[in-house]
């Protein structure tokens, strides 16, 4: 080996032993929920600074997942993100089916459901939900693991980074793959509920779907609260958010 590519070798080789020192001291955060271990892979910061504190970030929504995590239930979290949600679930002995478009997040949901030994608890779908079944070129405003700035903010979004991801009805994923019917639902894709949901009406419209949680931004509030009254749904309660979302918790009448 030539002295030029000893060097080199030599100043790669420091380079991968600090990133396996970085790794070990961060590259794995134990999510805030004292109930169960759970750890979260944290390859962003955004991972290891909100994705980790999710408990801490939404603990309604956390209590809402104790209160539906009883014996055979089943949840659909869509827009899973990179999973925290739906590793509470999981280990609370709930049946998973975790919605995400973004490669990028499914990656990280993926090693996270690997980690925590979930994998017969928690199954990934990976493709949007909407009104309408499309193949769509979709704004990625931010690429890295974690991030929420999701497919449904509308083509017009100008980004560096865009993406060809497939929309489906939820009515028919659930068919086509004989899904079981859930026992609730948590809807959280920044600006898409309203299309989630109105291609989930015979979803909605089962006996066993008991509770729905839905992130809604204040234009759509109304008209979700509409639809879910025409499936027989009451507003039990609502979380605000921020200035411009709120969390709608309905439960079947």
């Amino acid at each position: 080996m030539g002295f030029v590519r000893q060097i080199r070798w030599k100043w790669l080789l420091g380079i991968f032993k600090l990133k396996r020192l970085v790794d070990r001291l961060y590259g794995v955060r134990q999510l805030d929920f004292k109930e169960k271990v759970i750890f979260i892979r944290t390859s962003t910061l955004r991972e290891y600074e909100t994705r980790a504190r999710s408990v801490a970030k939404e603990p309604d929504t956390v209590a809402w997942i104790k209160k539906n995590a009883a014996l055979n239930s089943v949840l659909y979290d869509i827009g899973a993100n990179v999973g925290a949600y739906s590793l509470i679930a999981g280990s609370l002995g709930m049946d998973v089916y975790a919605f995400e478009p973004t490669d990028y997040n499914v990656a990280s949901l993926g090693m996270n459901i690997r980690l925590n030994n979930l994998d017969k608890r928690i199954s990934i779908i990976a493709c949007a939900l909407g009104a309408e079944p499309a193949v769509v070129t979709f704004p990625l405003l931010d690429t890295s693991a974690g991030s929420s700035q999701g497919v449904y903010l509308g083509s017009a979004v100008r980004a560096q980074h865009s993406a060809r991801i497939p929309i489906s009805l939820l009515d028919h994923v659930r068919v086509t793959f004989n899904l079981p019917e859930p026992t609730a639902m948590k809807i959280d894709v920044d600006g898409g509920e309203v299309d989630v949901l109105v291609g989930a009406a015979k979803t909605l419209s089962l006996p066993s779907l008991r509770s729905v949680l839905v992130e809604s931004s204040n234009e759509n509030k109304s008209r979700i609260v509409s639809l879910m009254e025409g499936h027989g749904f009451v507003l039990a309660g609502e979380v605000r958010m921020d200035a411009k979302t709120v969390n709608l918790l309905f439960d079947r009448v």
